[in-house]
């Protein structure tokens, strides 16, 4: 919406996919501005880097743990888990950190997005850790949000063509989103 109050003669046109099809299209200059959730690097490209808090646990909203301000890594063990796909930045991420600690999780299920992990969890088929962003989203809406004791940062990159007539539009979007993301946290 910021975006669009500040460029509104842009025609706007969001393809949410996987990032590895993104990337691919992006390369094949498909697409003029790259928004991921993991470093776009290259020479051609100018890539900026938005925090957005840290992974959050969502619980289901009758779940034990919601008595708990700060979930613990040891209070997972043996817990229902959705998953993020395996090869996820932050599902790797977060796995180190469980396997730091030698807590075991009982995988449930696994899947692609963050969105559908809160459906699952809201369903009441596990506990996990996403992003903080979707987890605000989710809160209240079947599920409880606790931060991890453990700090696991979230970034967004915006990423655009280095010498492309749009780097302009690019920052209007960069900008925009820093302040959305600024106002949820």
């Amino acid at each position: 919406k910021r975006f669009l109050q500040r460029a509104p003669d842009v025609q706007v046109t969001l393809h949410c996919m996987e990032e590895a099809v993104l990337r691919l299209g992006f390369s094949d200059g498909l697409y003029d501005i790259l928004v991921t959730e993991s470093p776009f690097d290259g020479v051609e490209f100018d890539s900026h880097q938005i925090t957005a808090g840290n992974m959050m646990c969502v619980l289901p909203q009758a779940h034990r743990l919601v008595r708990q301000e700060v979930i613990d890594p040891q209070d997972l063990s043996a817990e229902p888990f959705v998953f993020l796909a395996a090869g996820d930045v932050y599902r790797a991420q977060t796995d180190a950190i469980f396997a730091s600690q030698a807590v075991a999780r009982t995988s449930v299920l696994e899947t692609t997005t963050a969105a559908s992990v809160c459906a699952m969890v809201a369903a009441g088929l596990g506990v996990s850790i996403v992003n903080p962003l979707t987890a605000r989203f989710y809160a209240g809406r079947g599920v409880v949000v606790r931060p991890l004791r453990e700090s696991v940062p979230y970034h967004l990159h915006l990423t655009v063509p280095r010498a492309d007539r749009k780097a302009a539009l690019a920052m209007i979007l960069v900008d925009s989103l820093a302040e959305a993301v600024q106002q949820r946290a």
